[in-house]
């Protein structure tokens, strides 16, 4: 077809789990956009998991202080190299002035973004039918990749794959390494916000996650209980596992995994707890069966649901829009009506069905 071998450049900078989230959108773009190649363009610091990416072809990194006032002669360069590959389309998958300038230098008319011509129409996502906040990027996605395809000649469905992300090259080596973890049936909890470059994830957090924790362990006492987080997350995680301690045995790896070891330990895990992250996203790439607790951000919008996935999300409306709105007091004070023991009780399901009537090695 004339379609076929399109080159298309994909700007997506940051966070992680917007990232993977992207990966939706990219799977669609390779499964009917027939023979296109992909060079993604993001952040040098998102290496690990970009190679994680089936979907992409080439991947071209650019550092997160490209984007400052004082170093226009970097971006500038990178334009310039960006530019002599003559992409057949540039899809933008970011908000804000540089990554936009980038675009329209690399792609001129051939840019598709949010907010940009027939984008403004009502689309579907996983079945349900909304219309589009166009100034938030995670909203863009379903609409880009749809845009994307009708530029490339073909007529989309307008359902989105689930995320998905291929193993690390180095898998056995992680395995071998976190062996003590892997070969155990355990419980994996990120009870952190995630890093953002460009954000405060702090409200994310469920303030009860310790209660919550606790009532499972007088249930089950003695199950592995893995602690994921980034070194931001370190000391919290530290508390926690010494406040756990009597009820589980608790490993705790924030601060000390890189991405693809954090990842793995997701996949391997029987049952994942986690709020709003990068963690979430992985699980979902993964399948991993999974617990999500929602605060100020709106699953609607942020979550793939699936048959072994459940979301706790509050009453109140959520306050975060591509930016915290708001202060941490009020994101924490929406989290009220997801009770600690419901919680546990949700955990406990998710343990008596994955991990002891899991009979599997």
């Amino acid at each position: 077809m004339r379609y076929n071998n399109k080159s298309i450049a994909v700007i997506k900078l940051q966070a992680l789990g917007d990232l993977i989230m992207t990966t939706s959108a990219l799977k669609k773009l390779k499964m009917e956009g027939h023979g296109c190649r992909i060079t993604l363009i993001t952040l040098k610091e998102n290496s690990e998991l970009a190679e994680l990416i089936p979907a992409v072809n080439t991947i071209y990194y650019i550092s997160h202080s490209t984007f400052k006032l004082k170093n226009l002669l970097l971006l500038a360069y990178h334009i310039l190299k960006l530019k002599v590959c003559n992409f057949d389309l540039v899809l933008l998958f970011h908000v804000g002035f540089f990554p936009r300038l980038m675009a329209y230098a690399i792609g001129g008319r051939k840019v598709v973004m949010p907010g940009k011509g027939s984008l403004n129409k009502l689309v579907s996502k996983d079945g349900r039918t909304f219309s589009k906040k166009l100034n938030h990027y995670c909203d863009a996605y379903p609409q880009v990749s749809i845009e994307a395809i009708k530029k490339l000649g073909y007529r989309p469905s307008k359902r989105l794959p689930i995320p998905e992300l291929s193993l690390p090259k180095n898998v056995a080596h992680i395995c071998r390494k976190y062996h003590n973890i892997v070969s155990r049936k355990y419980i994996a909890v990120f009870p952190g916000g995630g890093v953002n470059l460009m954000a405060d994830t702090k409200a994310k957090r469920y303030p009860q996650i310790q209660e919550a924790l606790e009532l499972v362990g007088q249930k089950y006492k003695g199950q592995t209980l893995v602690l994921l987080g980034a070194a931001t997350d370190k000391s919290d995680c530290e508390k926690l596992e010494s406040y756990l301690s009597p009820w589980f045995k608790c490993i705790n790896t924030s601060g000390y995994t890189s991405f693809q070891e954090f990842a793995i330990l997701i996949k391997k895990a029987k049952v994942l707890v986690t709020m709003d992250s990068s963690a979430m996203h992985v699980g979902i790439a993964y399948r991993t069966p999974l617990i999500a607790l929602f605060g100020p951000t709106d699953p609607d919008e942020l979550f793939f649901p699936s048959d072994h996935s459940f979301v706790f999300r509050p009453k109140a409306k959520p306050l975060y829009s591509g930016k915290f709105k708001g202060d941490e007091g009020k994101a924490i004070k929406i989290f009220e009506s997801i009770a600690p023991e419901r919680v546990a009780e949700k955990i406990i399901e998710y343990i008596k069905q994955y991990i002891v009537e899991d009979h599997t090695p």
